[in-house]
């Protein structure tokens, strides 16, 4: 699989479900990676601590890797943040955060983008039992509502 399929691939997925960015890019610095970052707002201008959603992917890639060849055979995806923002129990605090499971995988571009899909639809699920509940914070309810599908 070629990185533009496997960005798409992410991409739709994404889309599938929410309105918001997903930014699957090549990183350079002290080597090549991809990192995959998702936003529930379409609109980031400030930063990405703005938003609600903390779900940034990484997958390392071998040094001199060009976006032209092929993926490598065995790849592994781990997570470098993981959470939301949630209503506070404790009234001296402004946000809490509520942990989004992810285990590190490895294999091959399908299964990891098989994986992250996996992971799409817990964060949907997640996210749409929280609101329901009212468990999201006044800021982001909105927020939310408008980019959920």
């Amino acid at each position: 699989m070629k990185f533009a399929e496997f960005k798409n691939n992410i991409e739709s997925r994404w889309a599938e479900k929410f309105n918001g960015k997903c930014n699957v890019k090549i990183f350079n610095c002290c080597g090549k990676c991809i990192t995959i970052d998702f936003y529930i707002s379409p609109i980031m201008n400030v930063t990405w601590l703005n938003d609600m959603l903390h779900f940034n992917l990484m997958i390392d890639l071998p040094n001199g890797f060009n976006e032209a060849e092929d993926l490598p055979e065995i790849m592994t995806v781990t997570a470098s943040h993981n959470c939301y923002k949630v209503k506070p129990e404790n009234k001296y605090l402004c946000f809490e955060s509520k942990r989004i499971p992810f285990r590190k995988s490895k294999g091959t571009a399908e299964k990891i983008a098989e994986n992250i899909g996996k992971s799409i639809n817990k964060i949907y699920e997640m996210l749409t039992e929280d609101l329901a509940a009212g468990n999201i914070h006044e800021n982001h309810i909105n927020i939310l509502k408008e980019n959920l599908k």
